[in-house]
């Protein structure tokens, strides 16, 4: 319960307390002495004000008004047809469902003995004889006690109730952390794919001019425009995913999402790399075909980083019934290194792909080399 609500609930009961306690200050005054009638009227009054604490200290409330009802039944034995003494019933089911268990118990507790005690009170007391009433101990000691225990028990359930509120509302706290957590993940994959496959293919046209016929004045204005063009569009990819990172997604315009339309451009990119399309092309969702992208990217990207320089690779897209499934294979001799980047991009793969349902291997090929193999399910799949 939100805390606004609290208080305006709190607020209704107090203003409901008004008029019972009107009637209490009214029974009192025509039906005891005035000195019995004026603590009667004190400590109804003091008992309504404490339960405007009952939800912050309860313990505190339920102690007051205790004492309160017990002046009560001490001022006179017609303390039971006082209205104010509803108030033990309210403080006892508060001081249940929001102390401690030990509270509860103990609240019990003094509700039997206040039942005990205002029994007795009833029976004896010569003001009630005056009115001609002559109450059966039994019957008032039982529904006293039924009072005391429904309330009790009624507390527990609310209790219970709040106590699976709170529960709730923690594991909500908690989704919207894990999902904090899963977009810091993504985030972090995004930037590992484009920063990787950006440099290496960077790290390659630089290589590649190196060994390239130096007569030919065209090489180094081509390997120059790919490095261009690849650290833009790497610019362009970053200040999307940072993007994100801002309040709303707010700070200008953000890079287009990569697609499958994109895949034959990001192949040509890569001197030794063949693109191969199998079947015939099917529905398939934003999320999956960036999926299929990067994945296609990271592959490429370590197939330049650690199987060595002009080893060949070929990508093939196939297009089954209801999944697409992308193949990555060089023949390769892998190349040892230290950054450990490549575990990083294949798990971030692998995260990316069974996220959508779909599964991701990598390793080593009995013949040599190395294989990717990313399999989706389509659209048509998940319908």
């Amino acid at each position: 319960m939100s805390p606004p609500l609290r208080r305006s609930l709190d607020h209704t009961a107090l203003l409901l307390g008004i008029p019972v306690l009107a009637l209490s200050v009214f029974l009192a005054v025509v039906s005891l002495p005035a000195g019995a009638a004026a603590v009667v009227c004190a400590a109804s009054l003091v008992a309504h004000l404490a339960l405007a604490l009952r939800l912050s200290r309860p313990r505190l409330a339920f102690v007051t008004v205790a004492a309160c009802i017990g002046v009560l039944a001490l001022a006179s034995g017609l303390f039971i047809v006082i209205p104010s003494v509803l108030t033990f019933p309210v403080a006892l089911h508060a001081v249940t469902a929001r102390g401690s268990r030990l509270d509860g118990m103990a609240a019990a507790g003094v509700g039997i003995l206040g039942a005990v005690f205002g029994t007795w009170r009833l029976v004896t007391d010569a003001s009630v004889r005056a009115e001609g009433l002559e109450p059966h101990a039994g019957f008032v000691l039982v529904t006293l006690l039924s009072v005391v225990a429904a309330t009790w028990a009624l507390g527990q359930r609310t209790r219970g109730d709040i106590a699976r509120a709170k529960a709730e509302e923690q594991r909500a706290v908690e989704r919207v952390a894990a999902a904090a957590r899963d977009e810091r993940t993504r985030i972090a994959i995004e930037m590992h794919d484009v920063v990787a496959h950006s440099l290496a293919v960077i790290v390659s046209q630089a290589r590649g001019a190196q060994y390239a016929d130096r007569s030919d004045p065209q090489v180094p204005i081509d390997t120059l425009s790919t490095i261009e063009r690849t650290g833009r569009e790497a610019l362009s990819e970053m200040r999307g995913i940072l993007g994100l990172l801002r309040d709303g997604g707010q700070g200008g315009e953000l890079a287009p999402v990569p697609a499958l339309d994109d895949l034959p451009e990001l192949v040509a990119r890569f001197p030794s790399a063949r693109l191969t399309v199998v079947g015939t092309p099917q529905s398939l969702s934003p999320a999956r075909e960036l999926a299929v992208y990067r994945a296609a990217q990271e592959s490429l990207t370590n197939v330049l980083k650690h199987a060595g320089h002009g080893v060949a690779a070929d990508v093939t897209l196939t297009w089954a019934p209801a999944r697409l499934v992308l193949e990555v294979t060089d023949d390769g001799d892998p190349v040892t290194t230290d950054d450990g980047s490549a575990g990083l991009g294949l798990s971030g793969m692998r995260y990316r792909v069974e996220a959508l349902g779909g599964t991701a291997a990598a390793g080593p090929k009995p013949s040599g080399g190395f294989a990717v193999t990313v399999s989706l399910p389509t659209e048509e799949e998940d319908r």
